[in-house]
């Protein structure tokens, strides 16, 4: 049903109601929106009366200025926490987000800062300016002004963990390397940091054309998107044209454009396929589905900065390329550590890319710096300190030509 949703365009619930999966800031978030409605009703409803001298008078909030300053700025406060809850999770808000909730710290701290000096004067008086303490004759009154500024600090609380948690994400996600969102390190020269048992020789095919290919679709991590006859047949040339070469094993991702053209490269082999979900497809949540069309259309920022900057996209405070940047370099480790000196590996575009990349030191800004054809080929030999070299990109002659390999 959710691929049906993908596929007809339907807004997925995420995306329609914006609801963060930071789960940690949504339940902060949570706690400061109860602490700020509760600190605004309790000093709203906060009143005792008492006599002094024949004389009746009325404690309330409205009183006094700095206590109702205290309900503006917790009900801002509240306001402001209420509407996030709501708000679209886009990376491009999130250093202003940053700078409105510093704010609202630092309105939440003038208030309770205020209201802490006022119920001082209140419990204790103040001798030298003549001023008698009042909490002894209106005891209710300032025991729910208290309880009022206790909310309020929790309030307070609340959003300095939030404003932490967002500066630890904003600094964890500089780009030292990319000049992306988000920090890669420097690749190392071995992508395993483990000697290997012996040399390798790693063939990475992608998977052939497909029913998404040819509609025009984004294709993502979906698994609806099969081949089509003419994959079928671009499958079976590999096949022919690696022939000759000689696989240990046969690494394939489990989605199924992938998995049927490992089946025809690996048809009549003994050995059974491993299959991977580190090589699975970029996971593009709601543009999966999508033609290429309608995506630009109802996600013009999402689908042109996929395009454009993809190292820097980011859809439900995820960025689809880092993930894809770790899986890469967990596939690696997971192939190259299996017994064996040359291995067969079936995957898709993204992915592939990013494997290429993370094997020659490559950051994600190059991510779009190469491109691979359906059933198009790329060989890389590693020495047993892990270290790759890139012995072919894309080799298509297979497809043109009754060409067999011998590398």
């Amino acid at each position: 049903m959710p691929q049906m949703a993908k596929h007809m365009g339907w807004l997925p619930l995420e995306k329609a109601m914006g609801f963060s999966r930071n789960i940690p800031i949504l339940v902060l978030r949570l706690v400061a929106l109860a602490a700020t409605i509760s600190a605004t009703a309790v000093m709203v409803t906060s009143s005792d009366s008492a006599t002094v001298f024949n004389m009746k008078f009325e404690a309330k909030y409205s009183n006094t200025p700095t206590f109702k300053y205290f309900v503006l700025m917790n009900a801002i406060a509240a306001g402001y926490t209420l509407i996030l809850l709501f708000f679209p999770s886009k990376s491009s808000y999130g250093h202003f987000i940053l700078v409105l909730d510093l704010l609202i710290l630092v309105l939440l701290d003038s208030s309770i800062s205020a209201c802490l000096a006022i119920g001082q004067v209140g419990k204790k008086g103040n001798s030298h300016a003549g001023w008698l303490p009042i909490c002894d004759q209106v005891p209710k009154f300032c025991d729910r002004v208290t309880g009022a500024m206790i909310a309020g600090f929790a309030a307070l609380l609340a959003y300095f963990l939030i404003l932490l948690y967002s500066i630890h994400n904003v600094s964890g996600k500089s780009a030292s390397l990319t000049g992306g969102a988000y920090d890669f390190g420097r690749a190392t020269t071995s992508l395993t940091q483990k000697l290997l048992s012996s040399p390798k020789k790693v063939t990475l095919v992608r998977h052939g054309y497909s029913t998404w290919n040819k509609e025009g679709r984004v294709q993502g991590s979906s698994n609806l998107s099969v081949l089509t006859e003419e994959g079928i047949e671009q499958a079976r040339k590999c096949r022919t044209a690696l022939s000759e070469m000689h696989f240990d094993q046969c690494f394939s991702s489990p989605i199924s454009r992938a998995k049927s053209t490992a089946e025809i490269l690996w048809q009549g082999k003994e050995q059974p396929l491993i299959y991977l979900d580190s090589l699975k497809e970029a996971h593009l949540y709601f543009l999966e589905g999508l033609t290429n069309v309608d995506a630009r259309k109802l996600y013009p920022k999402e689908f042109v900065q996929w395009r454009e900057d993809p190292s820097n996209l980011c859809i439900n405070e995820v960025y689809p390329l880092e993930k894809l940047w770790e899986r890469a370099l967990e596939a690696w480790s997971e192939i190259l550590l299996t017994p064996g000196e040359s291995s067969l590996v079936v995957t898709h575009k993204s992915i592939l890319r990013a494997m290429i990349c993370t094997a020659l030191g490559l950051g994600p800004e190059r991510f779009r710096a190469m491109d691979v054809n359906n059933g198009g080929l790329c060989v890389f030999s590693f020495n047993k300190n892990g270290e790759a070299m890139l012995k072919a990109l894309n080799m298509t002659a297979h497809m043109y030509t009754d060409h067999v390999y011998h590398y």
